[in-house]
């Protein structure tokens, strides 16, 4: 919940870590 949270406040937070995954 609290990353889910951490993605709603930090897109772009959320936009590094999908690039993270798919590297």
């Amino acid at each position: 919940m609290l990353r889910l949270s951490t993605t709603v406040t930090s897109p772009h937070f959320f936009v590094s870590a999908w690039v993270l995954t798919n590297t």
